[in-house]
């Protein structure tokens, strides 16, 4: 897990933060909800390829769906309607805007304080001007967010930054508003954000407070990222020469334990990393397909072990400084080592990495072997501990893709148990006494 400050803006009072009024949510797609393509142009739910449709607001918060074009944007109204159900064109007063996300693309949040024109139909782009949310814009984290707009605005948007081709990413969108009529103070100014000590736990975000100055009420916001296990380990049973031993993992702060009674496959303990997202596991690449091209970091703990479309992973270049990166909680005894790679002539370079340098571990020259697409193979280890491995692949053909022929691998699994209970790395003799 990354360890970096976070700008997140998330909106819980920590009393009714409006008392004398309720918030109700405004993202209904009977609302007039549009979408617009990366050149601006409205579109159908769906648009340019995407899987979205009235799901995104059914408040499934991790039915993710996928969207393939970047600059696309989704655009809420917020304004009022009337007992008949029409739009009154008064602004209200947003106060969340929620997110689901996997974590795997970038997304940004804006608002306007400006009418949509009666002739918005005939713009190329949503000629308005648009306001980026404070703490929203150039995200890339997992799981629900909250932010807070806190102003009377006439609509909202979600703008897809960057998009992964025919890979799920985005799951749900949420804003929630108020009558500015039935408000009290509509909190013209707060106070400078403190920090809430101690708020932060193993697996939840940090706070900090402010409050209105005018009325008082006192506001909460996400800023810190979660601390992450302090993992421990627990060693009952030293492995030998040919066998291995067992123990534990458990966190010092809040106890979530892990139990090693075998080496375990470690992407089942995690997968790809994303901001925020608490796991013992956490694999990265140096980058993918630069379209998307169906072919993420996912791909290579998909199980899907052959070489058909989407069952693998590419980079975007062929060259060998591309790499796979799997990041451990603590330090583990690494037993086993499983890939699937394409059949032809190339090397795959191993090293073990500690966060910071690669030490050279092992090459693997692999040479074509009959017609099919690929091969698998492994590697077993004895006394090696790691805190991490990377991988770097020398390929001088590539995969073909788009005429660039990256680097790809289909499957990357590394086995492992906890420090002491793999096998030990001695030889075994015979000694006669007399």
């Amino acid at each position: 897990m990354k360890t970096t400050l976070l700008a997140l803006v998330l909106l819980l009072p920590a009393a009714s933060a409006l008392a004398d009024a309720t918030a109700v949510k405004l993202s209904d797609v009977g609302r007039s909800i549009t979408f617009r393509d990366g050149a601006g142009h409205r579109g159908d739910y769906g648009f340019n390829g995407g899987t979205y449709s009235k799901d995104m607001f059914d408040g499934n918060f991790t039915g993710y769906g996928y969207q393939n074009t970047a600059g696309a944007e989704i655009v809420i109204p917020t304004t009022g309607l009337d007992v008949n159900g029409r739009d009154t064109g008064v602004a209200w007063y947003v106060t969340q805007f929620k997110v689901g996300h996997k974590g795997n693309t970038v997304y940004s949040l804006y608002y306007t304080t400006e009418p949509e024109p009666a002739d918005i139909l005939s713009h190329a782009k949503d000629p308005r001007t648009w306001v980026p949310i404070d703490g929203a814009t150039g995200k890339q984290i997992s799981g629900t967010q909250t932010y807070a707009v806190n102003a009377a605005v006439t609509a909202v948007k979600y703008v897809y930054d960057t998009v992964l081709s025919w890979t799920a990413s985005l799951a749900e969108v949420e804003v929630w508003g108020i009558d500015p009529s039935e408000m009290g103070c509509q909190h013209p100014s707060l106070t400078a954000w403190e920090a809430v000590s101690g708020s932060a736990t193993c697996t939840e975000y940090g706070v900090e407070r402010c409050k209105c100055t005018v009325c008082g009420e006192v506001f909460e916001r996400t800023a810190l990222l979660p601390l992450g296990h302090d993992w421990q380990t627990h060693l009952a049973t030293p492995g030998t020469s040919s066998t291995y031993g067992s123990g534990s993992l458990s966190c010092a702060r809040c106890g979530e334990t892990i139990v090693f009674n075998i080496p375990l496959d470690l992407p089942t303990l995690g997968g790809v990393a994303s901001e925020g997202l608490v796991q013992f596991t956490d694999l990265s690449v140096s980058s993918s397909a630069p379209d998307g091209g169906g072919a993420g970091p996912d791909d290579l703990i998909d199980g899907e072990w052959d070489w058909g479309w989407g069952h693998y992973w590419f980079a975007a270049t062929r060259s060998e400084s591309e790499y796979i990166q799997y990041d451990f909680g603590t330090e583990i005894d690494l037993t086993k080592i499983e890939w699937s790679a394409p059949n032809h002539a190339l090397t795959l370079k191993f090293y073990l990495w500690d966060g910071e340098t690669e030490e050279p571990f092992f090459e693997v020259p692999v040479a074509k072997v009959g017609s099919a697409e690929y091969q698998r193979g492994s590697r077993t280890f004895k006394g090696v501990s790691a805190k991490g491995i990377r991988l770097h692949i020398a390929d001088p053909t590539g995969i073909g893709y788009n005429g660039i022929s990256p680097v790809g691998l289909s499957e990357l699994h590394p086995y492992g148990t906890v420090k002491g209970a793999g096998l030990l790395d001695v030889l075994r003799t015979k000694i006669l006494l007399y």
